[in-house]
């Protein structure tokens, strides 16, 4: 919430703008918001370009972005897994149901 309103800040009040969007980006550097990062770094090079926040860290979009795409796929493998094994005991539960109904 405080990220979107720094960057409110900085689109909407010129003389306080280039504050709002470096605190933005020191920010979001500890999040793995990479694409809000790239917004608020565009923000700072629209009102302050010779800032040394004013350029984008390739590096670290690169690694967050493999961290995020790691973190995805981990947490995909763990949904199919749990959709599988609720599949599974449903069916042991109507099978168990049915053998009870029919003795």
């Amino acid at each position: 919430m405080a990220i979107q309103r720094l960057l409110s800040i900085g689109n909407h009040c010129p003389p306080l703008a280039p504050e709002a969007f470096k605190t933005a980006i020191n920010l979001l550097k500890k999040t793995l918001d990479v694409t809000t990062y790239g917004e608020a770094v565009k923000g700072l090079a629209n009102v302050a370009p010779n800032d040394a926040n004013a350029v984008l860290d390739e590096d670290w979009i690169e690694q967050t972005s493999k961290t995020v795409r790691l973190k995805t796929e981990k947490l995909e493998a763990e949904l199919k897994s749990y959709k599988n094994n609720m599949i599974k005991e449903s069916i042991r539960v109507c099978i168990r149901h049915l053998f009870i109904v029919c003795t």
